[in-house]
């Protein structure tokens, strides 16, 4: 009655959106889904509406979180299954890789701007978690975010990326992230000012070390940050700049290293295991990474800054549904005394 008296309310029902029980888990999903709903119906008709005057007759699809490919009617429908769409590709073009090259257990590390995320690949297929957490106070703290109930492959949040914030705290303890100095105007290396935002970086730290030489004449400027900023950073640390620099790249390394090795309990031996390195800053840190869980090889495949996005175009065409079904527990007993053996 509410959707059809306004029509520009969004409405959706939680037995609609996640038809399982669990009251709290569908309310902050439904609330969510409603939240989020505009804003994608808007983004579909853009780009159905760009498609349109570009001469497209073809049809497109969206990817989910799940790692498959949903309809536009599905993602205006449930947008919260889109959620974490991005690094789901990237799942899925790690499980491609590996197949390619003979190796149907791998595990990828992919490293963007602001975050690293790692997802274990076994057979050729990417685990599927049947929830997830959504704007958490505690950066790596489950149970401090809302949960969202909607599949999702499996990934590991790591830590920081390559446009990652460097700084040291009152303590004098070395943090990075988890403020990114984004794309624009990016890491001080990238030579597009930005005074504010131009600190110390994982990338700066990359472009200005002699081993990265060759490809830091790719980079606009390998000037420092600010003097104000990296005075203040000196003062607090006590230490000298290649010291600095160094402290900065291991502090990163050992962040990808570390939460990884919980994978190591669930069967996954890291020296059967080979690491795609992808991502705007994956390639550069991908060895370190491997040689602290063990992994012997790592493989980048061409155009790795975009491999995510390759990921869509080998995603499957599927939706996932559940639901759950009640019953007496008196029957259910009754069912297992029938069943068990004499």
């Amino acid at each position: 009655m509410i959707a059809r008296e306004f029509r520009a309310c969004r409405c959706p029902l939680s037995s609609d959106v996640v038809p399982e029980l669990r009251e709290y888990e569908r309310g902050t999903t439904t609330t969510a889904n409603a939240f989020v709903q505009p804003l994608m119906e808007r983004y579909v008709a853009r780009l159905e509406e760009a498609l349109g005057e570009r001469g497209f007759r073809g049809r497109f699809h969206l990817m989910q979180s799940s790692g498959g490919t949903a309809s536009p009617a599905m993602a205006r429908a449930f947008p919260i299954r889109l959620l974490e769409s991005g690094p789901a590709g990237g799942g899925l073009v790690t499980a491609f890789f590996g197949a390619r090259v003979g190796h149907p257990d791998v595990i990828s590390f992919d490293m963007g701007g602001t975050t690293a995320k790692v997802c274990l690949i076994r057979d050729g297929r990417p685990d599927v978690a049947p929830m997830m957490e959504a704007a958490r106070v505690h950066r790596f703290k489950r149970g401090s975010g809302l949960p969202i109930k909607a599949p999702v492959i499996d990934m590991i949040e790591i830590g920081a990326g390559g446009g990652s914030i460097a700084r040291v705290d009152p303590l004098g303890l070395l943090k990075v992230g988890p403020h990114s100095a984004g794309a624009d105007p990016g890491p001080a290396c990238y030579g597009q000012g930005g005074e504010s935002r131009r600190s110390p970086t994982p990338t700066w730290c990359s472009a200005t070390s002699t081993r990265a030489s060759s490809w830091a004449g790719a980079c606009r400027s390998t000037a420092p940050p600010p003097r104000r900023r990296w005075d203040g950073w000196r003062r607090r640390s006590g230490s000298r700049r290649s010291r600095r620099v160094g402290r900065v790249r291991h502090r990163v390394r050992e962040h990808g290293g570390g939460r990884p090795r919980a994978h190591r309990g669930e069967g996954a031996r890291p020296a059967a295991l080979r690491m795609v390195g992808f991502g705007g800053a994956g390639p550069a840190h991908a060895a370190r990474v491997a040689r602290i869980l063990g992994v012997r090889e790592v493989i980048v495949p061409p155009a790795s800054g975009v491999a995510a996005a390759l990921g869509f175009l080998v995603a499957p065409l599927s939706f996932e549904f559940s639901s759950s079904l009640p019953g007496g527990a008196r029957r259910a007993r009754s069912r297992r005394r029938q069943r068990a053996p004499r």
